[in-house]
């Protein structure tokens, strides 16, 4: 059996820049600058404008979300791959590259940026990608998985057979099989950039969810603090800290919807249903759970604020109208005397 084999390794470095980004500003002002590197990725895969540099290539998202991919060619053995991969993942000097990279393009589109973050949320991923044809899991199989694992002991049997079930393959030729931090794609072009632009916007997903779990869980530590310590003369505060929940809740849901919608545009049903297996390995899915359970946390917070506050309000003008009834009673006697 030949244990000498060729792959493209890319390394995906993502970062979570601001609220959102202004696409077709981008697109304007980079149309001029960088020419035949400038291309958009269909809606389906984000809309996503990508600027090809000999350092690698970044792709901007609606969502604020910069994408940095970074290809690194690969000869040896399979040994010797999935110790490259292991190190690409744990390597401090191409991230930094990376985000100076993401940087330096940024500077000049600060006025498409929403609400830019001062701490950017950054994710990473491996895709290690051969020739179609490659007898992956024909021979490789049990390696096939360890790479996708970032493992450098073999698997047991049964964990080889959990990370393989995921498998897709549309022709024969071609293969997919996706981890937590890492995938193997078999597939050459056209189909192999699909592919690859799936993991790639599965971990933009990823990010966001990560970036609104964050969000929600301190606000929630914010609402506990404030209703903790609220006294009857600050309920004036409950109808606006409602409005910022409610705000909230329509942000998170906003990017949870456009994610769903632009996956409806495939018109292949083979790479709608890449996607859905993808965003549940790389744990698009468990994220997007923990999100909703404090969506619904939020929401029944927002409706006892609402509660609240109209009870307030009631108080308020009945203890008016009883104020009123006072004055006139005092003011009537006062003219009887």
């Amino acid at each position: 059996m030949p244990e000498a084999l060729r792959a493209t390794l890319r390394a995906l470095y993502l970062f979570d820049v601001a609220d959102s980004i202004g696409l077709d500003q981008v697109w304007a002002q980079l149309r001029l600058v960088e020419g035949d590197r400038l291309s958009r990725s269909p809606e389906s895969l984000g809309g996503a404008v990508r600027v090809r540099r000999a350092e690698g290539t970044v792709a901007f998202y609606e969502f604020g979300v910069v994408s940095v991919a970074i290809e690194v060619p690969f000869a040896g053995t399979w040994e010797a791959l999935a110790s490259r991969t292991a190190e690409l993942g744990e390597d401090s000097q191409l991230p930094a590259a990376a985000k100076r990279l993401a940087e330096s393009l940024i500077d000049g589109l600060r006025k498409t940026l929403e609400s830019p973050y001062g701490e950017w949320l950054s994710e990473d991923y491996v895709i290690a990608r051969f020739e179609p044809g490659t007898p992956l899991l024909k021979q490789y199989g049990p390696l096939v998985a360890q790479l996708v694992r970032n493992e450098s002991q073999p698997l047991s049997a049964l964990e080889e057979r959990a990370v393989l079930e995921g498998a897709l393959s549309c022709y024969g030729s071609d293969l997919l099989v996706a981890g937590w931090a890492s995938a193997v794609v078999c597939d050459a072009g056209e189909g192999a950039e699909i592919s690859m632009q799936l993991i790639e916007y599965a971990n933009c997903q990823l990010l966001e969810f990560r970036h609104y779990d964050a969000v929600l869980k301190q606000a929630l530590r914010e609402m506990a603090k404030s209703l903790g310590r609220r006294r009857w003369w600050r309920h004036w505060r409950i109808a606006r800290e409602a409005a910022r929940i409610h705000q909230m809740l329509l942000e998170v849901r906003e990017i949870t919807e456009r994610s769903d919608n632009a996956l409806r545009l495939f018109g292949d049903m083979f790479y709608a249903r890449a996607h859905r297996v993808i965003a549940s390995r790389i744990g698009v899915d468990d994220f997007r759970r923990i999100v909703e359970g404090e969506m619904a946390t939020m929401r029944e917070q927002y409706q006892f604020l609402m509660d609240e506050s109209s009870s307030q309000r009631a108080f308020l003008l009945e203890a008016a109208v009883v104020a009123i009834l006072v004055i006139e009673l005092v003011m009537l006697l006062a003219e009887r005397k």
